[in-house]
């Protein structure tokens, strides 16, 4: 978010929710190779994952490499267990009618060459987007704004303080916030059940584009998790250099996070 959409996030973050902005030193040093766990259980079939993958350095420009054979399970409070298959070299899935449910604990166990890796995260529920539309600026506007589209997003907090969101915008099937400049992230801190209207996206849109936006519910954890994420914006991708600075709810000798989110989701076709 530290690009031109933090600017936008932040100034109607102090207004209607904040992103608690931290300055953060990082220690850029050389760490060496360990797991990197990225997992979310949805709420909704077809939206849970979990990708796994060997850290690099902050000093090499080389991509995270991902694992393959790893054991992937989940457990959630009623003692089912749900397992993970590859579906991609080091991205597991489980089956398709799988979903979670809000209110509920879910507890990963991930195995790699006999070494065990644990996490839990606790799905809150999420609010639903009301609207999203769109506005065009022609060149030259009086924002400032490169000519295109730009699409808003509106919808009501949850009452009772404690909540935090992270919503995603896809384009054509294209996710336009996985970068860490571009994570839109918030908290209820100052307007718990608040109604914010109109929240933009800095990225330009064409006209018949078709845009979906996905809202998840975020933990404590969770939203600290993308806060420290937010502070490396520089630092080559999510984990594409040195995690080693990034919190993580992983029990073992890795990096990553998991996570239990419940989505909403809307769509609309830009006209």
């Amino acid at each position: 978010m530290k690009n031109i959409l933090s600017v936008s996030v932040i100034l109607l973050a102090a207004l209607l929710f904040t992103s608690c902005e931290k300055v953060v030193d990082i220690d850029l040093e050389t760490s060496k190779s360990k797991p990197v766990i990225e997992g979310l259980v949805a709420n909704r079939p077809g939206m849970s994952y979990v990708k796994i993958s060997m850290s690099g350095s902050y000093f090499k420009v080389n991509e995270p490499s991902p694992v393959s054979g790893a054991s992937v399970e989940v457990t959630d409070d009623d003692g089912n267990e749900i397992i993970f298959t590859e579906l991609t070299p080091g991205y597991y899935v489980p089956s398709a009618a799988f979903a979670g449910k809000a209110g509920q604990n879910y507890s990963l166990k991930v195995m790699i060459s006999r070494k065990t890796y644990l996490a839990r995260s606790f799905m809150r529920e999420v609010t639903e987007i009301e609207t999203i539309t769109t506005k065009f600026f022609e060149d030259n506007n009086q924002e400032g704004k490169e000519e295109g589209y730009y699409a808003y997003v509106s919808f009501t907090e949850l009452p009772g303080e404690g909540d935090s969101y992270r919503i995603d915008i896809y384009a054509n099937g294209r996710n336009l916030t996985e970068l860490p400049g571009d994570i839109f992230y918030f908290n209820d801190r100052f307007v718990d059940g608040g109604h914010a209207v109109e929240w933009e996206f800095v990225h330009t849109l064409a006209k018949g584009d078709s845009i979906t936006m996905n809202m998840h519910s975020l933990t404590r954890e969770g939203y600290e998790f993308y806060d420290a994420i937010y502070q490396i914006a520089n630092a080559g991708g999510l984990f594409g250099k040195n995690p080693a600075n990034i919190p993580t709810n992983i029990q073992g000798d890795a990096f990553g996070y998991f996570g239990a989110s419940a989505i909403s989701t809307k769509s609309i076709i830009v006209e």
